[in-house]
């Protein structure tokens, strides 16, 4: 159970909204070349967030937090930078979550509700739960991680039993001249931040945080968004994913 929590927890940012706008759009500029370049990225991404696990704390009875390693040595700086580049990241993306969560609720279920409005009741029962506590807001997270799950399964078993309607044969893009990088950077959003659950472990649970978590949490998103990816290309034209703001409703 432990276990299951803290790949949830690494979840966080891979599975929202946003990520699947990405993922959609960067179907619909590379084409094939997403499946061959998804992997890619997730193991570099991976490697970055191991990185993470040799800046432990040690807990002192005080309650007060100090590096194992007093001295600062060069092997640290790079960690430090990375994780201070986290901040702006972890501002934006809620942000940007946030709108997207708003957008996406009023396109797919109900455009009878002001998608703004939906933002902001979602900011609130976030900041709620996670006031009632650590424990509560964890079950939560876990909980939705799981149903994000289970429908993106659902789907991909819909779309596997509707192969035969597949227009994958046709979804080809010429090589162009310059090569366009914004798709493949894009795709470098959708494995950021995920390390941020081991420090949550170690200082919000007091307990130490299972490295392994942040594997298991990269192989099943990046299984997801390898399958919902190629659901994506045999079931809509390029320049329909390419275009559209909400390319999963597609």
């Amino acid at each position: 159970k432990s276990l299951i929590t803290a790949s949830c927890m690494s979840m966080g940012f891979m599975i929202s909204p946003l990520s699947l706008v990405v993922l959609g759009n960067s179907a619909g500029l590379m084409g094939q070349w997403l499946l061959w370049i998804l992997p890619f990225i997730a193991m570099i991404n991976l490697w970055t967030a191991s990185i993470y696990t040799r800046f432990t704390l040690d807990f002192y009875p005080s309650g007060s937090l100090k590096p194992k390693d007093t001295k600062l040595n060069l092997k640290w700086i790079l960690t430090i930078l990375q994780l201070a580049s986290l901040i702006p990241f972890c501002i934006g993306a809620s942000t940007l979550i946030l709108a997207m969560a708003g957008y996406s609720f009023y396109e797919i279920f109900f455009f009878w509700f002001p998608n703004l409005l939906f933002s902001i009741c979602f900011l609130i029962l976030v900041v709620t739960v996670n006031l009632i506590g650590s424990s509560i807001s964890r079950s939560f997270q876990s909980l939705s991680v799981l149903i994000f799950l289970g429908s993106m399964l659902l789907l991909l078993i819909l779309g596997i039993l509707n192969w035969e309607d597949s227009v994958f044969e046709t979804q080809s893009i010429p090589f162009i001249i310059p090569v366009d990088w914004r798709p493949v950077v894009l795709v470098f959003w959708l494995f950021m931040a995920a390390e941020l659950s081991l420090y949550h472990d170690e200082v919000y649970q007091n307990v130490r945080a299972q490295p392994f978590s942040l594997l298991l949490a990269f192989v099943g998103s990046s299984a997801i968004f390898w399958l919902w990816g190629l659901a994506s290309l045999s079931f809509a034209s390029l320049e329909r994913l390419a275009e559209s703001t909400v390319p999963h409703s597609i």
